[in-house]
């Protein structure tokens, strides 16, 4: 039998109105939840979120009452820094860019930077030199050089565009290079690696690349662990998957499913791998799964 868009829409609003729909994590999530929402973590009519037994720490992303989209994230030095984007319309991708530090501990909010009005997705974050960070847009990028104590967040102190093909969808960076990736929704993306020493100007381009690794569709995120295999996200409105990549390839290692619309993901000193996903921000809070934080999950236990 064929439903409908317009059924759809209509039983997933009487399911929200039934409150019959399942909390994924029990316990609540650290840092402040959305005033906008009255619904549980979760997805509407599941038995629970996919690889809940891996899901540990969750801190609800910041901004989400203001319109902040959450999309890029990096740890460094014990630290959480998560990207985001303004928008509340479902036709607009792009607005104010902002940087967020949170404390891990806490879910606290300990500073905020603003980006130029040349950002407007911020969809990856990544490590850059000892104190850096890069902020990645689609055709541009930001170093900033970090400020880790105090209410100051950092400084911006370097903008670089992006030639095509580089594209910023999103990032992964080791303190020696930055990875760039394209975001592609019917067709194969390609990662790009730089190495830090070659961005001398304010613009880069395929020239500096010095490897490229073809992507699937719809990748949202990247991160490299300690035994070099390439961790990549796959999202979208009903789609959520974490795949383990070979590092050198690109050949798909491992799958795992994840909750739909996670984004940038990073891996902490420990070699746990933190994430986020936009699923119910305010722009996508009509979407089945509700779960717009930061989590931490134990890749020893995915399944």
């Amino acid at each position: 039998m064929r439903i409908g868009v317009g059924s759809v829409v209509l039983m997933l609003v009487a399911l929200l109105a039934s409150g019959r729909f399942s909390p994924a994590v029990a316990g609540d999530a650290l840092g402040n939840p959305p005033t906008y929402s009255t619904r549980n973590l979760g997805t509407v009519g599941a038995d629970g979120l996919p690889n809940e037994a891996a899901i540990l720490r969750r801190i609800w992303a910041p901004g989400l009452d203001e319109g902040f989209v959450p999309q890029g994230l990096t740890v460094t030095d014990g630290t959480v820094y998560l990207s985001a984007y303004r928008s509340t319309e479902r036709s607009k991708g792009r607005g104010l860019c902002r940087v967020f530090r949170i404390d891990p501990q806490t879910g606290d909010v300990t500073a905020i930077l603003d980006l130029p009005p040349s950002c407007g997705h911020a969809g990856g974050l990544a490590k850059g030199a000892p104190g850096r960070i890069w902020v990645v847009d689609t055709h541009v990028m930001f170093e900033v050089a970090l400020s880790p104590e105090g209410k100051n967040l950092g400084r911006i102190v370097r903008e670089v565009r992006l030639q095509p093909p580089i594209k910023g969808s999103f990032a992964a960076g080791d303190g020696q290079a930055i990875w760039l990736g394209s975001y592609e929704r019917d067709k194969s993306g390609h990662l790009h690696r730089i190495r830090l020493d070659a961005i001398v100007g304010d613009t880069i381009g395929s020239e500096q690349a010095d490897a490229s690794i073809e992507l699937p569709s719809r990748v949202q995120g990247a991160a490299i662990d300690r035994e070099g295999n390439l961790w990549v996200t796959r999202s979208g409105a009903a789609l959520g998957e974490l795949l383990r990549l070979d590092g050198a390839t690109g050949a798909v290692r491992a799958r795992y499913a994840m909750p739909d619309g996670i984004e940038d993901l990073t891996f902490d000193a420990s070699g746990m791998i933190w994430t986020v996903s936009e699923a119910g921000s305010r722009r996508w809070s009509n979407w089945a799964t509700h779960f717009p934080v930061v989590f931490q999950v134990d890749p020893t236990k995915l399944r």
